[in-house]
């Protein structure tokens, strides 16, 4: 019994030993002091350890609850640090913009379109179509709203308008440009117009030419340029030709130039080119249409025969210089007396007046063009010579141009007189025209079936002429005519017309 006392005594000192050395601020050395004995040494070192292993425990679980402690508050200052970088460089989710958001350098919400076709509103949010680039409000197959541009679908060459039904209208801006038939392209017509000088187009889009150059004027063609013809030498008239300051015929006077060249005369104090001769005159010997083509074969028909078996003898004259400086030509229907050839002055002889012109560079022989279109009667007779005669009136509007050449015939040359008739046939005109050829009826109308009306007469706009083209020569003969009266107002026997095709 009193070893068992002695035992509780000395676990209770030692108890208390323990207690004071944790008590001590100091370090403390734990010695096993303890008093071995059979039942109390397994108890007293398990208590020990038991103690020693919550000390232990305690320790690393405040370790581990300060590190994550830590941890948990780094992560926290991390991610506002995060969220706050990401409010300097996003906008708010309330900032209101249709499409897209940026910031300004301020930090502050600016909104833009970032949609084809839209532009920002006036409250600097929302988003519309940019009308004025041609851009309209549509939907797309979703039905979502879009901006569609009608003109960049309709691929215009030049420019594009939309009309007021918001349909895209291509046209061209560039000077002497049309639309092409594409509606689409565009076209320049002058480029192969072929003018000489200067080229415009009309309000129907076609080409006229015209020359831009100082004493210049368009011929005929209405291509070329072509001045007028410089006057030759200083010269005098013969003292016999008193009263003939024109240099022109006066009755069967001859009047004579001194040093001029041949076809010159003095007129004016100098040589200028003249044809006229007291003498001679020039009959024409063919005439070739070309235009208009769907009446071609037969008008040439017609007026070979009436050439080829003397039907008609159209009488072109050089009647010299007029008083204002024009030089004119008679032209009219004649009569071979023996080989000898005269006007017939029962049917009206027309005068055509205009100016000799030369090339710029004098390489060609002069060419007389006619001054404005007119009004020309080719008259061809029906029953030449019989009581009942008539003339068909074939009336042409055209510009005429006459030119001197040679041709080599056996035995030397020939004078020829070449001449184009460039100009337009009316519609109503051709209207009245019956051709009576080896006992038939034709009616020009007829003939013209199938060809289109190109010439605009009146400038409405509308066609009403077919182009003409007329090319004839003329050689020189014998004329004696005592009647100097040139007439082109004389009444004359027209054949019956006809409007019915065919009758």
């Amino acid at each position: 019994m009193f070893k068992s006392s002695f035992s509780w005594l000395a676990a209770g000192l030692t108890a208390a030993a323990l207690f004071a050395a944790c008590d001590d601020d100091d370090t403390v050395d734990l010695v096993d002091t303890s008093v071995k004995t059979d039942a109390g040494d397994a108890s007293t070192t398990d208590a020990s350890t038991t103690d020693a292993s919550a000390d232990a425990s305690d320790s690393s679980t405040t370790d581990a609850s300060a590190d994550a402690s830590d941890s948990s508050t780094t992560d926290a200052e991390s991610d506002s640090a995060t969220d706050e970088d990401a409010a300097l460089t996003e906008c708010p989710k309330d900032h209101g913009c249709a499409q897209k958001c940026e910031l300004s350098e301020e930090g502050q919400p600016v909104c833009s379109c970032d949609q084809e076709g839209f532009i920002l509103s006036e409250d600097k949010k929302s988003c519309e179509c940019d009308e004025a680039n041609g851009y309209i409000e549509a939907a797309d197959n979703d039905n979502n709203t879009i901006c569609r541009s009608p003109c960049k679908e309709a691929q215009c060459a030049d420019k594009c308008e939309l009309d007021q039904q918001n349909h895209a209208v291509c046209s061209c801006t560039e000077e002497n440009t049309v639309l092409n038939p594409d509606g689409k392209s565009c076209d320049k017509p002058c480029e192969t117009a072929g003018c000489a000088q200067k080229c415009s187009l009309n309000e129907s889009g076609a080409p006229v030419c015209s020359c831009d150059q100082e004493n210049y004027i368009l011929a005929p063609d209405q291509k070329t340029c072509i001045t007028y013809l410089a006057k030759g030498d200083a010269c005098t008239v013969n003292e016999n030709t008193e009263g003939g300051e024109s240099g022109a015929k006066d009755g069967n006077e001859e009047v004579v130039a001194s040093e001029c060249p041949d076809n010159y005369s003095c007129v004016q104090d100098f040589c200028q080119f003249d044809l006229a001769k007291p003498d001679k005159t020039y009959i024409v010997t063919y005439a070739q249409v070309s235009e208009p083509a769907a009446a071609a074969e037969m008008l040439n028909m017609v007026l070979g025969m009436a050439i080829d078996q003397e039907w008609i003898h159209l009488v072109v004259e050089p009647g010299g210089y007029t008083q204002d400086g024009h030089y004119r030509w008679n032209i009219g229907n004649g009569k071979n007396n023996a080989g000898t050839y005269s006007f017939s002055h029962k049917l009206p002889i027309q005068n055509f007046d205009g100016y000799w012109y030369g090339s710029p560079d004098d390489s060609s022989e002069p060419h007389w063009f006619q001054d404005g279109t007119l009004t020309w009667k080719i008259l061809i007779p029906q029953n030449s010579g019989k009581p009942n005669e008539c003339h068909i009136n074939f009336t042409v509007n055209v510009n005429l141009e006459f030119f001197i050449t040679q041709r080599v015939v056996e035995g030397g040359t020939q004078t020829i007189l070449q001449g184009n008739a460039i100009g337009y046939l009316r519609q109503e005109d051709a209207q009245k025209v019956k051709i009576v050829f080896q006992g038939n009826d034709w009616a020009l109308m007829d003939l013209l079936e199938g060809a289109p009306l190109t010439v605009d007469t009146d400038d409405n706009g509308i066609p009403d002429a077919y182009k003409l083209e007329l090319t004839f020569e003329a050689e020189y003969k014998e004329f004696l005519d005592t009647n100097t009266a040139r007439d082109s107002n004389v009444t004359f026997t027209e054949c019956g017309t006809t409007t019915e095709s065919g009758k």
